[in-house]
């Protein structure tokens, strides 16, 4: 298997302790995965910053890099690295990039069915559980997200986030539901 990058922005350094333990059992099981972390003041020079230290650890050609993005809010439960490994080996030799679903401070799933700057409609949880797995979606945040990523790439906000403009970006990149992987995101209290 070809090198895999696991990217965790963090504004302060810090991170979930159980989804770091599942990351490392997660390089047990892969082999070959390199961790980038790094510190910004917004998330997309954070997200900019972690790409810049994938491209300075990635050999010619310039290919795309597999990136397992994971914010440092999101907690993976113990035990789940085997299923996580899994959902990256089955994207690798399928060429299907995943998100994982977890639910925001204010209750909506990050995943989306539309690929829209405005007003794109969040999956509710009943959409959710009636979604098979893998089933393409629009789009969704990037706090668990399994993708090929352009080394030239930028990631760039306005009133929309970097994760927006990055489906925008990309059009034609489909991305599926990961839906094995149960995640907690984690705010003023667990949502």
């Amino acid at each position: 298997m070809s090198s895999i990058f696991v990217a965790i922005p963090t504004h302060d350094g810090r991170a979930v302790v159980h989804s770091l333990i599942e990351l490392a059992s997660l390089s047990q099981l892969l082999g070959g995965v390199r961790v980038v972390t790094g510190e910004g003041s917004n998330i997309p020079r954070t997200r900019n910053l972690l790409m810049d230290l994938i491209r300075q650890a990635t050999p010619p050609p310039p290919n795309p890099a597999w990136v397992l993005w994971i914010d440092s809010d999101i907690l993976l439960p113990l035990g789940t690295a085997n299923i996580v490994a899994q959902y990256i080996d089955t994207a690798i030799k399928t060429e299907r990039p995943w998100l994982a679903n977890y639910f925001m401070a204010n209750g909506q799933s990050v995943l989306m069915k539309d690929r829209t700057l405005v007003q794109a409609r969040h999956y509710t949880r009943e959409e959710l559980e009636a979604l098979p797995d893998w089933a393409e979606i629009g789009m969704g945040g990037f706090g668990f997200a399994f993708l090929p990523m352009s080394l030239d790439y930028e990631f760039h906000a306005d009133k929309a986030g970097e994760d927006i403009h990055f489906w925008l970006d990309h059009p034609h990149l489909k991305i599926h539901f990961a839906k094995g992987i149960a995640l907690k995101h984690r705010k003023a209290s667990w949502v």
